[in-house]
């Protein structure tokens, strides 16, 4: 298949731009005549007024071949249409992605980044794709409104770049704040994993560490970097942000030594594998907690029961698995999990979410203000769920399904 430019201007003059060091032959057959020699590299290759003020850029970064549209200031974004030729459709997939869909299978197209650059920041514009009206194999972009002084850049693929040592690593959980800087964590055996200067911990402490790692908006520098955890086997799964750029991270820990804080909630390893929770500024540990084998308590609130949850951890598994019990009064186990990695309570607006994998749920957890139903989502009673929330009127007001994962953390609004 291949991709045209919709309307285009046929005159559009190209300039090449960065010319690197290397030169490209092409022998093709026996006739030298045909052969073309010593052709030059270049780093960028930009198509000018494609459109009426609007360039097109192809460039390779990290391996992957992306385009860059610049539209100029007065120019209309809304001109510009692509159209492929020789597949069977287009899709905008729930995320913002393009599915380009072919007879071999699908093709993914990233949601673009769209921005503009003025007094030396980055602004950025809400946008998205948009499939072209009537035509099943054309598309544009929708932009919001924003300051046509200045050149707007509509950049589908937003970076991409290695994080690691020279050992195994693996990411596990990510977010993104509000001024597009993204917080990784996951696991490394990596000896010399990037960190940074004044960093919590710069030193790996033996075993598999957990990592925390702040990037910037273009993915170009850390801001910063960390191991966390103690001398035993670590795992960061989830992680959120919030707007004073603290990172929450949740996982598990065997260590003994897991770095906790004073007055935290659990300073001390309970056996076998606990979960932790961590608060991270850029800076110094705010807090620093294990969960195991005990209760957490949620205290009574207004409009709200208390809630008691055991949180059992247990070996002899392919990988250390936790479980979520929730009790009524009289201590009744009314809700089983066979693991949850998330769990947050917003008290204000009377919500609860809860994250991970349900094994033979049992009914519905009761509460003075709502109630969670969970049932298995494929009937193999081990794989996924679906939760609904309901307020003292029973009419709902959350509900969510789908693939949970290993490892989610959700920060709300009111700081839960």
């Amino acid at each position: 298949f291949s991709l045209n430019f919709a309307g285009a201007n046929k005159n559009a003059s190209v300039k090449a731009l960065g010319l690197n060091e290397g030169k490209v032959n092409y022998l093709t057959g026996n006739d030298p005549a045909k052969w073309y020699t010593n052709v030059p590299t270049y780093q960028e290759v930009v198509y000018q007024s494609l459109w009426p003020g609007i360039d097109l850029s192809f460039k390779g970064e990290q391996g992957n071949l992306k385009y860059e549209l610049v539209v100029k200031p007065g120019a209309r974004p809304e001109t510009i249409k692509l159209a492929y030729q020789g597949i069977e459709g287009l899709e905008l997939a729930p995320g913002g992605e393009l599915l380009i869909k072919t007879a071999a299978g699908n093709l993914k197209e990233a949601k673009p980044d769209l921005y503009q650059e003025i007094a030396g920041e980055k602004v950025t514009v809400e946008g998205s794709f948009a499939l072209a009206e009537g035509e099943k194999t054309a598309y544009g972009f929708a932009v919001a409104a924003h300051d046509s002084r200045y050149p707007l850049v509509i950049d589908p693929l937003l970076y991409s770049t290695y994080l690691g040592g020279s050992d195994l690593g693996y990411g596990y959980g990510i977010t993104v704040d509000g001024s597009g800087n993204a917080y990784v964590t996951g696991w490394t055996e990596s000896t010399n994993f990037p960190t940074t200067s004044g960093a919590f911990d710069q030193s790996h402490n033996g075993g598999d560490d957990a990592f925390v790692t702040k990037l910037n908006a273009a993915g170009s520098a850390l801001v910063y970097s960390t191991y966390l955890g103690g001398s035993d086997w670590h795992l960061g799964s989830g992680i959120a942000a919030d707007s004073s750029d603290c990172a929450y991270v949740t996982g598990y820990t065997s260590s003994t030594d897991f770095p906790t804080t004073s007055g935290a909630f659990g300073q001390t390893h309970n056996g076998d594998y606990d979960a932790f929770v961590t608060k991270l500024y850029p800076g110094p540990v705010t807090f620093g907690t294990t969960v195991g084998n005990g209760q957490i308590t949620v205290p009574g609130n207004p409009g709200f029961a208390q809630f008691v949850f055991d949180v059992v951890c247990w070996t002899g598994q392919s990988e250390p698995k936790g479980m979520l019990i929730y009790k009524d009064p009289a201590g009744k186990v009314n809700f089983r999990s066979e693991k949850i990695t998330g769990l947050v309570f917003d008290f204000a607006n009377q919500k609860a979410v809860f994250k991970g994998t349900a094994k033979s749920p049992a009914g519905a957890i009761q509460a003075a203000a709502f109630k969670v139903e969970v049932e298995d989502h494929n009937g193999a009673g081990n794989d996924l769920f679906k939760i609904w929330l309901y307020d003292k009127n029973n009419v709902v007001i959350y509900h969510e399904e789908g693939p949970l994962k290993l490892g989610n953390i959700r920060l709300l609004a009111s700081g839960y």
